[in-house]
């Protein structure tokens, strides 16, 4: 599942920031709850117990986050006069600094 987000992770890159942001926890949180199991294999109770209250800790964001998202879909389609934040426009610059750093002509963004 580690490896499912990553890839998903990478994806959302160019979506928005909260979809990011679940993924970014998400990511750490298996890899933190397959310590604990191989913790709680060799006996160490105590390491298992704080990974499992780290991965704890960062599923717990990435359920915030995922209550923004929901949030902003809700809001979006009932065409309420604000949005919420979270949106990677902002990645966009990142092209056009590279064209003028690099002296290239403007083509398809990578991003």
């Amino acid at each position: 599942m580690g490896l499912l987000c990553l890839v998903y992770l990478v994806c959302a890159l160019r979506t928005n920031i909260v979809f990011v942001g679940i993924f970014a926890m998400l990511v750490p949180a298996f890899g933190l709850l397959a310590a604990a199991y191989w913790q709680t294999s060799l006996g160490n109770a105590a390491a298992a117990k704080s990974c499992q209250i780290a991965a704890g800790a960062l599923t717990f964001v990435a359920d915030l986050l995922g209550w923004w998202i929901f949030a902003a879909i809700m809001l979006a389609s009932l065409d309420f006069p604000f949005q919420l934040p979270g949106k990677l426009h902002c990645l966009r610059w990142i092209c056009v600094i590279h064209v003028v750093l690099t002296n290239t002509q403007l083509g398809i963004c990578p991003i």
